[in-house]
């Protein structure tokens, strides 16, 4: 188990799943039981106290991911005062883009609607239009291909992913530091810059070591199709293609 301190703010922790088996947990536990994901969170961080870094002063955001080789990647964000009040706002103005862009009648019709038909057409209405919030523990399952499901070859192959930036110039000086040629596309949304690789055609050690490089710019990595798929229908493309190049030569 490793820690590093990525900026002010984060502190990324590196464990094998190894690891994980001898601290008493399951890999599989932490993806269904709430309490194990809990406690195996707060022993991290008790972990992470001891090895020096600050990571129970102020609430944490966290982001998880698991890598292929067998490794999974804990980010700590500390978190100012204002950050609750952002959120809430950024909460409303995606609250009023959603209301715009289903509309308000289309929201009435569902409000009077009998329970089971109001929960399909709210379920059909966010898969149409802003896909589902993930929690800590889908964003983690997310990542790793679900092999208890039979897969056609091409989704087996398929390995996309969305890159999420608040700052264009991490995303810029990300793209400046991998020697990488991949389908990819910029687009943005609001304040938020958003990257698209295809990775289908690349090694999965390529694939991690973007992935672990992306977090050190403090990138929120996402790889639900439902969120992406509404990424690419309402955000602007700011770049249709080979984003990486591009930004690379900025």
């Amino acid at each position: 188990m490793t820690f590093k301190k990525i900026n002010e703010y984060t502190v990324q922790c590196v464990i094998a799943v190894t690891e994980i088996d001898q601290m008493g947990y399951e890999l599989n536990d932490l993806y269904t039981n709430k309490e194990a994901a809990s406690n195996f969170m707060r022993s991290i961080m008790e972990k992470g106290e001891e090895a020096g870094f600050q990571l129970n002063k102020n609430l944490q955001e966290i982001q998880v991911v698991l890598l292929q080789d067998g490794q999974l990647v804990l980010r700590f964000t500390e978190v100012g005062p204002d950050y609750h009040v952002n959120q809430m706002i950024e909460n409303a103005l995606e609250a009023y883009k959603a209301v715009e862009t289903i509309g308000k009648e289309r929201l009435e019709e569902i409000i009077k609607l009998p329970h089971k038909e109001k929960l399909k057409a709210f379920q059909e209405m966010m898969a149409k239009y802003k896909g589902m919030a993930e929690s800590f523990l889908q964003d983690t399952e997310s990542y790793e291909e679900d092999k208890t499901l039979e897969k056609t070859e091409t989704e087996k192959k398929e390995k996309k992913f969305m890159f999420q930036f608040s700052d264009l110039s991490h995303l810029e000086m990300l793209c400046k530091t991998v020697a990488l040629k991949v389908p990819s596309h910029l687009y943005k949304d609001s304040k938020q810059y958003y990257l698209l690789v295809d990775f289908s055609d690349t090694e999965d050690t390529i694939v991690d070591s973007f992935v672990v490089q992306a977090l050190d710019f403090t990138a929120k990595i996402e790889k639900n199709k439902l969120v992406m798929a509404y990424v690419q229908e309402h955000a602007k493309n700011m770049i249709e293609d080979e984003a990486i190049e591009i930004l690379k030569k900025i």
